[in-house]
């Protein structure tokens, strides 16, 4: 089933970006704080899907774009988006449920995102000030 789910967003994300709608969403994005807000997105993203790469997909061509449009480094605001993508899967179920797994617990999710939650919202929060002092 999350294998469907991911295909599903991926080829959702294709069809947008093939079609050229992608300036059109990118507009979206476009903010004077994309640089704070990227690694946030990354990081939604990952919590959707359970994976890093699947959030570059979703997001990655959206913020470039919004990035050119706004004469930013899209190389850096990538690289944010790539960095809270990484902090989104601590706190994706796919990746809770995995390390349940390997330790051997049951129905502890709840208990597992609350003491994760805090660590990495702080974590992106530290990131996006960093990239905003490095745009």
């Amino acid at each position: 089933m999350p294998f469907l789910v991911i295909a599903f967003m991926s080829a959702i994300v294709q069809l947008m970006i093939n079609t050229g709608q992608i300036v059109l969403i990118a507009q979206a994005f476009e903010t004077s704080f994309l640089a704070f807000w990227s690694p946030f997105i990354g990081a939604f993203g990952a919590f959707i899907t359970g994976s890093a790469t699947i959030s570059n997909i979703m997001f990655g061509s959206f913020l470039n774009t919004a990035a050119g449009i706004m004469n930013l480094a899209g190389e850096k605001i990538l690289a944010l988006a790539l960095v809270g993508a990484a902090a989104g899967n601590m706190v994706s179920l796919a990746d809770i449920l995995a390390a349940e797994a390997v330790v051997g617990l049951k129905n502890e999710e709840r208990r597992i995102l609350k003491g994760v939650i805090v660590p990495c919202l702080v974590y992106l929060l530290l990131v996006g000030l960093v990239g905003i002092l490095i745009i």
